[in-house]
């Protein structure tokens, strides 16, 4: 009996408890929140990419430079045992280089 007690309390807890944190709307204020909130992530990240432009430009500089040189040291590795140059394992530091080189339009993309 004691356990279909604590059954019953935890199913009355499991439905009370998010109509007391207003897990669910039922005016819709919750809605208008989100929506504002939207808002103001977005006048946030309008007012922001200008200001952190120099760090991005830094980023880039630094990953290009980080690409080129893993690449190079890949490349020359292979060259001194006298190896073929295998080119997939190169692709993706490259891409990864080029994703953050290209910064500011795949944050674009993503939004």
């Amino acid at each position: 009996m004691k356990q279909y007690v604590k059954i019953a309390l935890w199913a009355i807890t499991g439905i009370v408890l998010p109509c007391l944190s207003q897990a669910q709307d039922n005016d819709g204020s919750l809605t208008t929140e989100l929506n504002s909130l939207h808002g103001v992530l977005d006048g946030l990240y309008n007012q922001m990419i200008p200001l952190c432009s120099q760090f991005i430009s830094v980023g880039q500089l630094i990953a290009g430079f980080a690409a080129l040189w893993f690449i190079a040291a890949r490349v020359w590795r292979h060259l001194a045992n006298a190896e073929p140059i295998d080119f997939y394992p190169l692709f993706r530091p490259f891409a990864i280089g080029f994703a953050i080189m290209i910064f500011p339009a795949v944050i674009d993309m993503i939004n």
